[in-house]
C-alpha cells in the first residue's frame, strides 16, 4: 500500500512539473491548431520606459497560452468535445442538425434571422444609385451586371443550428433580388434558384468544410450561369466551360479545426484541364493594393473583349481563372474599386463591367459613392 501511495504522488507531482519544465520561453511562438500567435512574456515596462500596469494580467495571458502540452490538450480537448459532445470548439464553428459545418458569425446571423432588413427608402436609394452607374457604363458602350452571391447558410438551410430561428419569409437579399429584377434595363444575376435546384446532382457547399464560401461544384454552377446570361446578350459570342473542360477527380476538402478534428469531404475541384489564360500582373494601368487583385490575357478565347469584375473572394477565389477562359482580357479587382467606376472605365476600356457580392457583405453604399464619382466626373 505504501508503495503504491508513493507512486501516485510522484505521478501527480510530474503532472504538476512537466507541463512547467516545458513551458515554451520563446517569444513569437505560433499555435498551428488554433491558427494564432501567442501570447509572448510579460514586461514589467513598457516600450516608453513606463511601469506596466497589467504586468500580472499579461503573466496570466502568457503562461495560459505557453504552458506545456497546451497544444497537445487543446487537440485532444477539441476531439472529445467533436466526436462525444457534436460540438465544435469555437465560437464562430457550429454544427448542423447532422454534424454539419456552419460559420455563425455576427455578419450571418442576421442575414439568415432575416432581422436586418431594408427599408423602403434604403431600396429606392440603391436603385436610383445602380442606375446611375448602369446608365454611365451604357453611355460608353459598356454592358453592365450585377451578380448576387449567398452564404452557405440560405441555400442550405437544414445544415444550419436549428438553435438559430429564421423570421418572416424574406432576407435583406431577397428584397434585393426583388427590386433590382423589377429594373428591366439591368443584367442582374441571382444565383440563388440555380444553386437550389444543383443541390440535387452537386455539393454546391461543403459540408465538412470550408463554410464561408461556396464548393467548386457550387462555384461552378455560378459561373455557368453568369457566362449564359453575358452569352445571351452577346449572340452566343464565348466560350463557356463544360464539366468536360475540368478535372473532376474529388479530393478530400474537408476542413481542419485545431488539428485534431477533421471529417472527410470528397468534392470535385473543377481544375481546367487545358488552361489559355496566362495570368499578366504587368498590364494593371492604375495602382491596386490587393494581391487578389487578377489581370488574365487569353489569345487563343477567340476575341479581343475586355471584361472588369469588382468582386470578392467567391470570385477571385473560385472563378476567375474560369471567366478568364472567355475573354482577351480579364481584369478582377476587389469590390472597393467600385468608387473610382470612371478612373477605371477610362483607363481599361472594359466592354463588360461585372459587379459581384455575397450576402454577408452587402454594401450598398458603394454604389451611392460610384454615382457620386459619375456625377462629379459629369458636372
Amino acid at each position: 500500500m505504501k508503495y503504491i501511495k508513493k507512486v501516485l504522488i510522484i505521478a501527480f507531482a510530474a503532472m504538476l512539473a512537466l507541463p512547467l519544465l516545458f513551458t515554451n520561453l520563446k517569444p513569437g511562438a505560433i499555435s498551428e491548431a488554433e491558427n494564432r500567435a501567442l501570447a509572448n512574456p510579460a514586461k514589467l515596462h513598457n516600450d516608453d520606459g513606463t511601469r506596466n500596469d497589467n504586468y500580472l494580467t499579461d503573466v496570466s495571458t502568457w503562461f495560459n497560452d505557453n504552458v506545456g502540452f497546451r497544444p497537445q490538450m487543446v487537440v485532444q480537448y477539441a476531439r472529445i468535445q467533436y466526436y462525444i459532445f457534436n460540438n465544435l470548439f469555437s465560437k464562430d464553428f457550429k454544427l448542423g442538425p447532422h454534424g454539419e459545418w456552419n460559420w455563425v458569425s455576427e455578419l450571418v446571423i442576421p442575414t439568415y434571422s432575416h432581422t436586418l432588413l431594408y427599408t423602403e427608402q434604403d431600396l429606392e436609394s440603391i436603385t436610383k444609385s445602380v442606375d446611375v452607374v448602369n446608365d454611365y457604363l451604357s453611355s460608353q458602350g459598356v454592358q453592365f451586371y450585377y451578380m448576387q452571391c449567398y452564404d452557405k447558410q440560405s441555400i442550405y438551410p437544414e445544415y444550419f443550428p436549428k438553435s438559430v430561428n429564421q423570421y418572416g419569409p424574406y432576407s435583406r437579399t431577397d428584397q434585393l433580388m426583388d427590386t433590382l429584377s423589377k429594373d428591366s434595363s439591368l443584367n442582374v444575376i441571382d444565383t440563388k434558384p440555380d444553386l437550389v435546384a444543383a443541390k440535387k446532382t452537386h455539393e454546391c457547399y461543403s459540408k465538412f468544410g470550408d463554410a464561408t464560401h461556396w464548393a467548386n461544384p457550387g462555384a461552378y454552377i455560378g459561373y455557368r450561369q453568369l457566362m449564359e446570361d453575358i452569352n445571351r446578350n452577346n449572340n452566343n459570342e464565348f466560350r463557356v466551360l463544360d464539366e468536360s473542360d475540368y478535372d473532376l477527380t474529388p479530393v478530400d476538402q474537408g476542413a481542419n479545426m485545431f488539428g485534431g478534428v477533421h471529417k472527410k469531404d470528397m468534392i470535385a475541384p473543377y481544375t481546367v484541364k487545358s488552361p489559355s489564360a496566362v495570368s499578366t500582373q504587368a498590364k494593371f494601368l492604375i495602382d491596386h493594393d490587393s494581391p487578389n487583385d487578377k489581370y488574365f490575357t487569353n489569345s487563343a478565347c477567340g476575341n479581343n473583349k475586355k471584361i472588369l469584375i469588382l468582386g470578392d473572394s467567391y470570385i477571385h477565389l473560385f472563378i476567375a481563372d474560369d471567366i478568364a477562359e472567355s475573354f482577351g482580357e480579364t481584369i478582377f479587382l476587389m469590390r472597393g474599386h467600385t468608387d473610382d467606376i470612371v478612373n477605371l472605365v477610362n483607363e481599361y476600356h472594359p466592354d463588360i463591367v461585372l459587379f459581384e457580392q455575397v450576402e454577408r457583405e452587402q454594401d450598398l453604399d458603394v454604389f451611392d459613392r460610384a454615382a457620386a464619382n459619375i456625377q462629379s466626373a459629369q458636372q
